[in-house]
């Protein structure tokens, strides 16, 4: 039999028997006749098994007709707290009208009010009423739709502001202005804690940062005093929010100056100079502590407000060692330059105990390598022996490559004696001018070999990361050939310790193409013939750039070795002859070099050399 020969009853009764409203869904689009018989069928189901979520859906989509539709099979629930599958303000159910509102939908809101007499003052959505609800979100068009209808708008919702409060708190100045213009008290508040305590429209609005919005309030007549929480008057907000000219405007319109050192602070904090100056002649001491424990003196200087600052120095801030100590430490740990310096100025000028005043403030400079705050503090007399992290600050200036402050540093006379690895990072990242300041002052450039050695459990404190180098391998490796000429000069041992990149061959040396360190290492014993462990000796390498006459000639008045194979090359000779040298090979001969070494003692792995770096190969 056809589907649709069907009596209404019958699809009425297989509509009973489906599981679920999607398979319900599914048999109401089979065709349009089926759908007009099953879909009251499906929204009294929605309604009674699903929360109702198509009237939601309806709701929060502007779907008037899926809104009639729904309240045709359930009209009672109008005023009912119902499901959606659209989230909303974080909760799981709200009445239609909260989901109209939620959603802005004008429209259908009018249809729940005027069609089906929806409840205009029911709270929701945590309590607030449907007018709250509109101001909060600012929607002017459905604000008129409430009240034109109405709506009371002095009424606000448990514990929370009333309408022209929350338009206030909004900070929307339009709907505040048409809410008064409705009649809404604006004189009127809401409690805010202990007793005379309220929370006013100018209070909200000042908060918000909103002018406009507070020259209307004024200009209406509000208390401008009126006292929230803790005393909390507009000025007060005004400015702990940063609204300085909204405060300033309060004031010039007759507000009362907060007499409590909490106003004061905050003045400081926001370099206010206008409050500053009116506060200072109320607080009881200027360097009194807020309800916080903060100073003025040290709000503003943490705040970096130089003027706020000199003002306060000037009215007498800072009286004691401990304060002054305090703000220049803050001063330091801000990285506030032009601030620390008009302290360290006052420190001077007031003829405090420099030592005391400037306390920790190099060691949290140094620690967080504010480097201008200290050259600054270094300059005014800081005191230098301390550690930072328990390092030396010189070592610990010249391990962040901090050439100035290392020369303030010595300058000053710090202590240079307590740590072995100091003429290492030195020699790695400082210049050779702090090199020898160190090494006149008699540092000894064998310390850390000694040390280690030793076994002394401070070179693991000292040494930070990985293993550190001797100060004159630590210059050999990096190619600082001058720094390594002025520690052998300074009794550098050229041979502490054996141990894999530390130690120092004579080939390494001849890199450098210098002669005279080249001399330094002969003369203390090293061998012009001995070779390095990859099979090369000093005359065997390439002498790239200027000076290589002046260094084979060198090393063969040294005693090196003119007859000698090169790899695949019969002599160093011969090699240079092929590479067209004939200035070196003119010295080679005239120390008995023979081009063919057929008649020499040449070991296979020498013979069979690879890979080493050739005589003259390239220019």
């Amino acid at each position: 039999m056809n589907l649709l020969s069907l009596p209404t009853e019958l699809l009425l009764e297989i509509a009973k028997h489906l599981e679920n409203q999607a398979w319900l869904n599914a048999f109401a689009r089979t065709n349009r006749f089926i759908f007009n018989v099953i879909n009251p069928y499906l929204h009294r189901y929605n309604a009674d098994y699903q929360k109702h979520t198509a009237l939601a859906f309806g709701a929060c989509r502007g779907l008037e007709t899926v809104v009639r539709r729904s309240l045709a099979a359930k009209p009672g629930d109008i005023n009912a707290k119902i499901g959606s599958i659209i989230p909303t303000s974080g909760e799981a159910f709200h009445t239609p009208v909260c989901y109209a509102l939620q959603h802005g939908q004008t429209r259908v809101l009018e249809l729940l009010l005027d069609e089906y007499g929806a409840d205009i003052e029911q709270p929701c959505c945590k309590s607030i009423t449907p007018l709250n609800c509109a101001v909060g979100l600012g929607k002017l068009d459905l604000i008129k739709v409430l009240i034109d209808r109405g709506v009371n708008i002095h009424a606000g919702e448990g514990g929370g502001p009333r309408p022209l409060l929350q338009s206030a708190l909004s900070g929307d100045l339009g709907c505040m202005q048409f809410l008064i213009q409705k009649g809404a008290d604006v004189h009127q508040t809401t409690p805010a804690g202990g007793p005379g305590e309220a929370w006013s429209c100018l209070h909200f609005m000042v908060m918000r940062g909103n002018m406009d919005g507070v020259k209307r309030l004024v200009e209406l007549g509000v208390d401008l005093d009126t006292v929230s929480v803790r005393g909390t008057t507009p000025v007060k907000i005004a400015v702990e929010w940063g609204h300085l000219a909204i405060a300033s405007y309060l004031l010039e319109c007759g507000a009362r100056v907060p007499e409590d050192q909490d106003f004061f602070v905050s003045c400081a904090m926001r370099g206010y100079l206008k409050g500053l100056k009116l506060a200072l002649d109320k607080v009881v001491s200027i360097d009194n502590e807020d309800s916080n424990g903060y100073t003025a003196l040290s709000e503003a200087t943490a705040n970096g407000h130089v003027e706020a600052v000199r003002l306060l120095l000037d009215r007498g801030a800072g009286a004691t060692i401990d304060t002054m100590s305090s703000a220049i430490t803050i001063a330091a740990g801000h990285d506030l330059c032009r601030v620390l310096e008009v302290l360290l100025d006052h420190v001077d000028e007031s003829g405090y105990n420099r030592k005391m005043c400037h306390a920790d403030a190099l060691q949290v400079a140094m620690r967080n390598e504010h480097w201008d705050c200290a050259k600054e503090l270094l300059n005014k007399g800081a005191e230098t022996n301390f550690n930072v992290d328990d390092e030396l600050p010189l070592s610990y200036a010249a391990r962040l490559g901090e050439e100035e402050v290392a020369r303030l540093l010595l300058e000053k006379g710090a202590g240079a004696d307590d740590d072995p690895t100091l003429l290492f990072w030195v020699v790695k990242n400082l210049s050779i001018e702090v090199l020898r300041q160190l090494l006149e002052r008699g540092l000894d450039p064998n310390e850390y070999s000694e040390a280690l050695q030793q076994g002394s459990p401070s070179i693991l404190k000292h040494s930070h990361k990985g293993w550190l180098l001797p100060p004159l391998a630590c210059a050999m490796r990096g190619l600082f050939y001058d720094k390594a000429e002025l520690l052998i000069d300074y009794g550098a041992d050229p041979r502490p310790v054996q141990r894999g990149k530390q130690r120092i061959t004579l080939v390494n040396v001849t890199q450098s193409m210098r002669c005279t360190l080249i001399a330094k290492f002969v003369n203390r014993g090293f061998d012009v013939n001995e070779k390095s462990h990859t099979g090369e000796t000093p005359i065997s390498l390439r002498p790239a750039g200027a000076g290589k006459v002046e260094v084979v000639e060198f090393l063969l008045r040294r005693g090196a070795d003119p007859n000698i194979r090169i790899g695949p090359s019969p002599s160093v000779l011969s090699l240079a002859m092929r590479k067209g040298h004939s200035e070196v090979a003119d010295v080679l001969r005239k120390h008995g070099a023979k081009e063919m070494c057929e008649e020499m003692d040449v070991d296979a792995e020498d013979d069979s050399l690879a890979g080493v770096a050739e005589l003259l190969s390239s220019e």
